[in-house]
């Protein structure tokens, strides 16, 4: 099984580019030059990368959270993430007096986080594939950026936690959802 690395490297030539929307119009021999790309438990074949950008801007602009959201890209693996958490300490001091100093080490929470795949396949009967005027690679590109962006957002507000993210309104790792003050704390 190749590495994510190397399918990149495959996915990213004009060759692959062109042998991929080649089969899929069902051009005959396409397939053939892309055997090296296939996914070896699916049977599939990776996108070119040349259309990944196209499909992130696809998730980015139909996404309610990811435009609120820090994106980290991570392509093996869990994580950690370093958040800051903490009170500013800043005051008025008068002119000459010592300026105090705060021990911030306190400051950051690390946070382990999982990585999640998101995949589907798309199903197009050959009436559309043969069709010279459907543009095939925006459809395709705009519908799996779209199913992409609903699945995120699904699962970032009320993700499980299993084969997904916490979502925000999980009962016990999501967002805390209000508390009660009897006085701002400033």
């Amino acid at each position: 099984m190749k590495t994510i690395n190397e399918i990149r490297n495959i996915t990213a030539t004009q060759e692959y580019d062109k042998h991929f929307w080649n089969a899929m119009r069902l051009k005959p021999d396409s397939e053939m030059a892309m055997r090296d790309a296939m996914d070896s438990v699916t049977g599939t074949y990776f996108t070119p990368t040349a259309g990944e950008a196209d499909l992130r801007k696809v998730v980015v602009r139909e996404s309610i959270i990811r435009p609120l959201a820090t994106n980290l890209k991570k392509y093996q693996g869990g994580s950690v993430i370093w958040a800051a958490d903490s009170r500013n300490y800043a005051s008025f001091v008068p002119e000459g007096a010592p300026i105090p100093g705060f021990d911030v080490e306190e400051d950051f929470t690390r946070i382990r986080v999982g990585s999640h795949k998101t995949a589907c396949l798309l199903k197009l009967s050959e009436e559309f594939a043969l069709d010279a005027d459907f543009d095939l690679k925006k459809y395709i590109s705009e519908r799996m950026g779209k199913s992409f962006a609903y699945a995120e957002d699904k699962a970032f507000i009320c993700g499980s936690g299993v084969n997904e993210p916490f979502g925000l309104l999980h009962d016990t790792e999501g967002a805390e959802i209000g508390t009660t003050v009897s006085a701002p704390d400033l």
